[in-house]
C-alpha cells in the first residue's frame, strides 16, 4: 500500500531535500509545495482534502497548519548535525552574532554551542508576528548577523544585515519522512479495525447503545431499535420510556453494570461498561434477548459462550508450557473432538474460544453446553442433532456424568461432525470411560493450574492490567515487589480467574503505577464493609453475586424454584451459576 504524504516546505531547498529523500524509501508517495506560515495553510488543507494523510513541514509553518486541518502534521526536527554545520560555519567568525527563532530551535542551538563553548545571544518567539520587532531590537543593538530560519530571513532581508538561514539536513527531512510513514500505517490499522468495530456493532444481534454522561446518544444498531420499538431515532436516553431511561441512567458513573429486564416475556440482560473518549466518560451497554442465545431446561442449558479473548495472540504465549498447547492445538486445529482437562480458572474458555476463531475467522456460533447426569434419551438425541448440524463451536460441561452409552454417543458424533466440541473436566481419570477408539481420535488436552507455572504469574498480571487499563481508563504498569512475592507464595484455588479479579479490583482501586496489597484488597473507605451489612463487600463483584445466590437459595430452604423467582433469573440459570460457584 502506498502511503500519501504532504510537504510544506518554508524554503526551496527544503522541498528538494524531500523529493530526493523520498526516492529512497519504499511504499511512499510525497506532494511538496514550498509555503511559509499561512502561506502554507491553504495547500495543507487542499492535501487534506485530496486524501493525504500525513503532512511534514518545520517550526512555526508546522505549527500554523496545526490550526487548519485534523490529520497529523509531523515536525522536520532541526539535527544535532544541522546546528553543528552552523556552528562550524561561524565558530571563527568576528562579526557579532545572534539567534532569533522558535524555542524548539534556541534550544537545540544553545545546549550544543554550550558544548563547543561558543557563546551566542538569542531571542525566542512565539509566533511569526513576534519576529519582526525581534530582528529589529538585534539590529539596534548592533547584531550584524542573525540565525533563524525562513521567516527570519524574510525580515532580517529589509535591514540589510546579514542572514544564515538554520536549515534541515538529510538525515533530518529522511527521519520525519520514516516517521510520517510509520504514523500514516498506524492510523490506517486503526481505521479498518474501528471499521471493522462499527460493521460488529451494526449487524450484531445484540442491541447496542452509546451515550455521554449527560446521556446524550452516540451510536444504536438496528437491533436495539428493534429490541425496544423505536420507530425514529432519539438523541437523549430520556426520549425513551421512563422505566427503560432510568435503566440506563443506572450505568452512568460505574465502571461495569449488569441488569435484568422482562419485556413482553422476553428476558433481557443488560451489560454496561464505562470508557473515556478523550478525557470524557461514555458508556456501552449491550441488549441481549437471551432467548436469542439459549435453550434450557431442567437437565441441561445452551448459552453463547462469553470470553475476553479471541485468538491465540492474546493468550499468553511467553508461558512455555501454554506455548507447547497452543501449538498442538493449532497443529490439530482441524480435529473436530477435543477432550480439555483442567482445574477452574485455568483458562479452559479462553483457550477454547481461540480455537474458534482459528477454525473460522469469526467470534459468533460460539455455545457453553452444562449438562446433568440424568438427560433424556430425546434429549441426547436433540444435542446429538445440534452438534452434527452446526459448524460452530460447543464448550459442553457435565458430560462426564453421563452414564458410559451418552456419553461415548455424544464423542462419536462429535467426531462425525465439522463443529468443534471440546469436551471440558476437572478430572483426569474420565478418559478411562471413553471407548478406545473415540479416544484415539480426539485431542486430549491438559491446562495446568497456575501454581504449575508460577514463574508466569507476573506475565499473566501484566495482561490484566493492559485489559483493566484500557477499561478503567488508568496507566498502572505492574506490581509491586512485595505483592509480587506474596502472590508467588499464595494458593491459587482459582487459579487464573483469581487472578484476574484481584487484577480488576486492583487497577479500579489504584491511584499509583504500581498495584499494591490494599488495592487489590479494595482497602478504601468508599469500599470498606459496613456495619450490620450480611454481605462482605470487600469482595469482587463475581464472589458478591455467588454468596447472594447461596444466600437466597438457604433461606428458601434450597429450593431452588422460590430462590430463582426471587432472584429474578429461570432456574437452568441458577442451577449453571450454582454449579460455577462450586
Amino acid at each position: 500500500m502506498t502511503i500519501k504524504i504532504g510537504v510544506l516546505a518554508p524554503y526551496q531547498g527544503l522541498r528538494d531535500i524531500a523529493w530526493s529523500e523520498a526516492e529512497n524509501i519504499d511504499h511512499i508517495e510525497i506532494e511538496a509545495v514550498v509555503g511559509e506560515m499561512m502561506e502554507a495553510v491553504q495547500p495543507a488543507i487542499e492535501m487534506e482534502q485530496k486524501g493525504i494523510e500525513v503532512l511534514i513541514s518545520r517550526g512555526g509553518t508546522a505549527d500554523t497548519i496545526r490550526d487548519y486541518v485534523s490529520i497529523p502534521v509531523i515536525d522536520i526536527e532541526v539535527s544535532g548535525y544541522d546546528i553543528l554545520r552552523i556552528l562550524t560555519l561561524i565558530k571563527d567568525s568576528n562579526e557579532k552574532i545572534t539567534l532569533i527563532g522558535f524555542a524548539s530551535v534556541c534550544h537545540g542551538v544553545m545546549e550544543v554551542s554550550k558544548l563547543l563553548n561558543i557563546d551566542i545571544p538569542y531571542t525566542t518567539v512565539d509566533s511569526s508576528r513576534e519576529v519582526g520587532q525581534a530582528v529589529q531590537e538585534a539590529v539596534d543593538h548592533g547584531f550584524n548577523t542573525i540565525l533563524g530560519d525562513a521567516v527570519s530571513m524574510k525580515y532580517i532581508e529589509q535591514f540589510g544585515v546579514r542572514g544564515i538561514m538554520i536549515t534541515s539536513g538529510q538525515e533530518a527531512v529522511h527521519q520525519s519522512l520514516i516517521r510520517a510513514k510509520e504514523i500514516a500505517q498506524a492510523i490506517s490499522e486503526t481505521r479498518q479495525e474501528i471499521y471493522s468495530y462499527q460493521s460488529l456493532f451494526k449487524t450484531s444481534p445484540e442491541g447496542i447503545i452509546v451515550f455521554n454522561a449527560q446521556g446524550k446518544i452516540e451510536f444504536t444498531n438496528h437491533a436495539f431499535h428493534s429490541l425496544f420499538q423505536l420507530h425514529s431515532p432519539i438523541e437523549y436516553i430520556s426520549e425513551m420510556d421512563s422505566k427503560y431511561e432510568g435503566i440506563f441512567s443506572k450505568t452512568i458513573g460505574y465502571p461495569f453494570t449488569q441488569q435484568h429486564l422482562k419485556q413482553k416475556g422476553k428476558n433481557i440482560l443488560l451489560e454496561g461498561s464505562a470508557f473515556l473518549k478523550g478525557d470524557h466518560p461514555h458508556y456501552i451497554v449491550k441488549c441481549i434477548d437471551e432467548s436469542l442465545y439459549s435453550l434450557e431446561s431442567e437437565r441441561f442449558s445452551i448459552q453463547s459462550l462469553r470470553s475476553d479473548i479471541k485468538s491465540f495472540s492474546q493468550l499468553c504465549e511467553s508461558d512455555k508450557q501454554l506455548n507447547h498447547i497452543i501449538q498442538r492445538c493449532r497443529h490439530n486445529i482441524n480435529n473436530p473432538t477435543v477432550i480439555l482437562k483442567g482445574r477452574p480458572g485455568t483458562g479452559k474458555k479462553s483457550l477454547v474460544s481461540a480455537m474458534h476463531y482459528e477454525r473460522n475467522g469469526y467470534i459468533r456460533d460460539q455455545w457453553e453446553i452444562l449438562m446433568s447426569s440424568h438427560l433424556k434419551e430425546d434429549e441426547i438425541n436433540h444435542l446429538q442433532e445440534m452438534i452434527g448440524h452446526s459448524s460452530g463451536t460447543f464448550y459442553i460441561k457435565g458430560w462426564e456424568n453421563l452414564d458410559k452409552k451418552h456419553m461415548n454417543r455424544l464423542i462419536k458424533s462429535s467426531l462425525e461432525s465439522s463443529a468443534l466440541s471440546v469436551f471440558v473436566t476437572e478430572e483426569t481419570t474420565t478418559a478411562e470411560r471413553v471407548h478406545w477408539k473415540h479416544l484415539h481420535s480426539c485431542l486430549t488436552v491438559f491446562l495446568p493450574s497456575l501454581q504449575d507455572r508460577i514463574e508466569y504469574l507476573e506475565e499473566y498480571a501484566r495482561k490484566f492490567i493492559s485489559r483493566y487499563n484500557n477499561l478503567f481508563g488508568k496507566q498502572v504498569v505492574g506490581i509491586t515487589e512485595h505483592l509480587l512475592h506474596n502472590w508467588q507464595e499464595k494458593q491459587w484455588t482459582k487459579n487464573l480467574s483469581e487472578l484476574r479479579e484481584l487484577i480488576k479490583t486492583g487497577v479500579y482501586f489504584s491511584e499509583e503505577p504500581y498495584l499494591k496489597e490494599q488495592d487489590v484488597q479494595g482497602e478504601r473507605e468508599d469500599r470498606k464493609p459496613k456495619e450490620n451489612l450480611d454481605i462482605d463487600l470487600s469482595k469482587t463483584l463475581t464472589e458478591i453475586e455467588e454468596e447472594i445466590i447461596l444466600k437466597v437459595v438457604k433461606e428458601e430452604n434450597y429450593n431452588q424454584t422460590r430462590a430463582a423467582q426471587r432472584l429474578g433469573i429461570n432456574r437452568a440459570t441458577l442451577w449453571r451459576r450454582l454449579k460455577n460457584a462450586e
